[in-house]
């Protein structure tokens, strides 16, 4: 599959997966700060995720390459963004963290 293409399935899906709880508990108050409504945030969260760190580093996790040093620092830099994004709400404080971690990670690595 294409990046576009990975995109547009996990579009169409998050939207899914949004809509159905909508349409099959439309009598049922949902909160905000409820487990279904929060699992359905975080579910949106890592596939974005994953389409970040396959559109970053153009290729995907397998078993042979994802316990390599930088790999494995590709993945924790996406799942701390994950992590503050949905914790702060906000993407330019993401950003700056992410980025630094990113960086003095990477700095200990190659040492």
């Amino acid at each position: 599959m294409t990046n576009w293409q990975i995109i547009v399935v996990a579009g169409a899906t998050s939207y899914l997966i949004r809509s159905l709880p909508i349409v099959l508990f439309n009598k049922l108050p949902m909160a905000p700060d409820g487990l279904v409504y929060r699992y359905l945030n975080y579910a949106a969260l890592s596939v974005m995720g994953g389409i970040i760190y396959t559109a970053l580093y153009g290729q995907a996790l397998n078993e042979l390459t994802l316990f390599s040093p930088h790999n494995l620092l590709r993945l924790a830099t996406v799942i701390l963004a994950v992590v503050l994004t949905a914790w702060k709400r906000k993407v330019f404080l993401t950003l700056v963290c992410c980025l630094a971690f990113y960086y003095f990670s990477r700095l200990l690595i190659e040492r």
